[in-house]
């Protein structure tokens, strides 16, 4: 995941939940992690987020992730 933001759920089959849920927290309080909230919309709808890092130059932009 480097240093992009990942979901709870890609990472819920490496161990038990329970297990999981209190690295998490500790990894969240430790500051080694940052937790944000779910995101929603207000009637229901899909959410997504998604991210690129790029160099713009004069003639166009490249995308380097």
């Amino acid at each position: 995941f480097s240093t992009l933001p990942f979901a709870y759920r890609w990472i819920q089959d490496l161990m038990p939940e329970p297990q999981l849920r209190i690295a998490l927290k500790q990894l969240d309080k430790a500051g080694a992690i940052y937790s944000y909230p779910v995101l929603k919309e207000i009637r229901g709808g899909l959410v997504s987020q998604f991210e690129h890092t790029v160099i713009v130059e004069k003639d166009g932009a490249t995308v380097i992730t």
